[in-house]
């Protein structure tokens, strides 16, 4: 059986100019030059595991007063563990990160991780297929630093 591992979230900000001033401080760093359209991503580290921040050119350039921002792991793989982040991430990592980011932009944000346990299941010819049998979330959701809402689900 195979696992793929999936870490995401969002930040939900109702003030855009705390969010501009925010996202321009350490430990956020531009990581990509800009065409027309495409998305602003910044960068920025926390225990040991690398993260970006995804904001659509047009919000930050919108007047209106909020926006959300995806946020994603880098799924970077250590050697010297011989593993992705994405697998060593766990619940107290996640919401370390939750936190901080809801912290920082005295805000809203949300966080989960998926894990997918893929194997063999028969079908209706008789045959097998090798599709996802199993998924496993763990979500979180801080406002302002404060712990809002925690869950485990499968399906």
């Amino acid at each position: 059986m195979d696992v793929e591992y999936n870490v995401t979230g969002k930040i939900h900000v109702n003030n855009m100019e705390s969010f501009q001033e925010r996202i321009k401080s350490v430990p956020f760093v531009p990581v990509n030059a800009l065409r027309s359209g495409e998305k602003l991503e910044y960068e920025f580290n926390l225990d040991g595991f690398a993260y970006l921040i995804l904001i659509s050119q047009d919000a930050m350039n919108s007047s209106c007063e909020g926006l959300s921002a995806e946020v994603r792991l880098k799924n970077t793989f250590f050697q010297d563990k011989g593993v992705n982040a994405a697998e060593m991430m766990d619940e107290t990592r996640l919401k370390n990160v939750c936190k901080f980011l809801s912290e920082a932009f005295q805000s809203e944000a949300s966080m989960g991780r998926c894990s997918e346990y893929y194997g063999n299941c028969n079908v209706f010819n008789g045959g097998s297929d090798y599709e996802v049998i199993e998924e496993k979330w763990f979500t979180c959701v801080y406002d302002k630093g404060e712990l809002v809402e925690e869950k485990r689900f499968s399906k």
